[in-house]
């Protein structure tokens, strides 16, 4: 009894439980819109004046102490996953209020997405599930009714927020066991254990098949069910980590994207306009910025280069020249008086600059620069290659392959859908 009571004790200085009176004074004037319902607790959604906020009410005072371990758990977190942030508690009646995470359920927003939309949640919603491992917590009830959707109308920047941390356990516990059968639960759910990530790669990969079913009939690869069917193994040990998940995922989001790039839609054309700008300043607008002695030719002679039959006729220096036999523009006379001069204009210009430098010079600067695809592929892939024949070895002590793949430049997709690795390592 003292050891739960000064566990209580401790709990309570780090977050305040206050009584329903005062939580109402401070939460209670603006109405509660219900927004979920369970069968521990009831979700309302609270619109104050500068922020909006979440409350969950038990159903029974007897689970106030699974409020207590969730806030507990939340504490740990502290937002990681996507996770709400206990803000304040009361008891009798217990009422958690805590910081909001939209009222778009993952099945409602899978719904309305495109299939690469849905591949692109499945990929956020990994990564989001491998930030709560690493803290060392245990989902344990992850379905889609727990998974919440913010900014669900951009194409790529939305949110994944996984929420209800009822049945939270901490990794390396005495597991739980579950009375209750469902498909999200895993066969070790009925039996004594110890808590570990397997449970929650189930229950991921029962979401997947689930998006699978949805999105099968729109060109979606059977890799993708056939992930979801390893996951769901009843071997503990032949489920994949969520290492390997991310990179599977993230092969088939790059095959689709490739195949159906007509999918991404407009707005995705919209919000990456930036990026693509910059890319194809960088990539395609080398001969302008990168190759300073082409474009001293280019300023004055920029039809000499992209229409060498056209300079003829638009150059000034070439005018004089031809001017007096425009007749004979295909005739061999052109070859007589045009050759020598592009030959002593063009030719040693592009043949001193282009020619040797290609061979000899230009080959490491532009290897780097202006063949991105081609220089960077022959390293990398050996890299990618090795890590995976130990990807165990890599995942404990280094980067996976995944990661190799990023920092190199191999994957293909936006921007926007790497943006988490900077946050989140694995």
């Amino acid at each position: 009894i003292k050891k739960k009571e000064n566990s209580r004790v401790e709990m309570s200085r780090e977050f305040s439980v206050v009584p329903f009176k005062e939580l109402k004074k401070v939460y209670g004037q603006r109405p509660w819109q219900e927004i979920g319902r369970g069968g521990s607790s009831t979700v309302f959604r609270i619109n104050l004046d500068e922020q909006i906020v979440c409350a969950k009410r038990a159903n029974g005072e007897k689970y106030c102490i699974q409020f207590e371990k969730e806030v507990s758990y939340l504490q740990v977190l502290n937002g990681a996953g996507g996770a709400p942030v206990p803000l304040c508690m009361s008891k009798k009646p217990t009422c958690l209020v805590m910081t909001y995470k939209g009222d778009k359920c993952f099945d409602d927003f899978l719904d309305e997405s495109s299939p690469i939309k849905c591949l692109c949640a499945l990929f956020k919603l990994t990564i989001r599930l491998n930030e709560i491992h690493r803290k060392g917590v245990l989902h344990g009830d992850l379905k889609m009714d727990n998974i919440m959707i913010q900014n669900e109308s951009h194409p790529y920047n939305f949110i994944v927020n996984i929420v209800d941390f009822g049945l939270a356990q901490r990794l390396g516990e005495k597991r739980r066991i579950y009375r209750i059968k469902s498909p999200h639960y895993p066969p070790e759910s009925h039996c004594a254990g110890k808590a570990s990530e397997s449970f929650d790669v189930f229950s991921l990969g029962m979401i997947i098949l689930q998006v699978y079913e949805m999105i099968e009939n729109k060109g979606c690869s059977e890799e993708l069910k056939y992930l979801a069917m390893a996951m769901m193994q009843n071997s503990l040990k032949k489920r994949p980590n969520l290492s390997f998940v991310m990179e599977s995922l993230l092969e088939i989001l790059e095959k689709y994207s490739e195949s159906h790039e007509e999918d991404y839609g407009e707005d995705s054309e919209e919000s990456s306009e930036e990026d693509s700008a910059e890319s194809s300043e960088e990539d395609h607008g080398e001969s302008s910025e990168e190759d300073p002695g082409e474009s001293s030719e280019e300023d004055h002679g920029e039809s000499s280069e992209e229409d060498p039959g056209e300079s003829s006729e638009e150059d000034p220096g070439e005018s004089s020249e031809e001017d007096p036999g425009e007749s004979s523009e295909e005739d061999p006379g052109e070859s007589s008086e045009e050759d020598p001069g592009e030959s002593s204009e063009e030719d040693p210009g592009e043949s001193s600059e282009e020619d040797p430098g290609e061979s000899s010079e230009e080959d490491p600067g532009e290897s780097s620069e202006e063949d991105p695809g081609e220089s960077s592929v022959e390293v990398p892939v050996e890299e990618v290659a090795e890590a995976k024949e130990k990807v165990a070895e890599i995942v404990s002590t280094q980067k996976s392959p995944l990661w190799l793949r990023i920092t190199h430049g191999l994957c293909t997709l936006p921007r926007q859908i790497y943006d988490f690795f900077d946050v989140v390592p694995l």
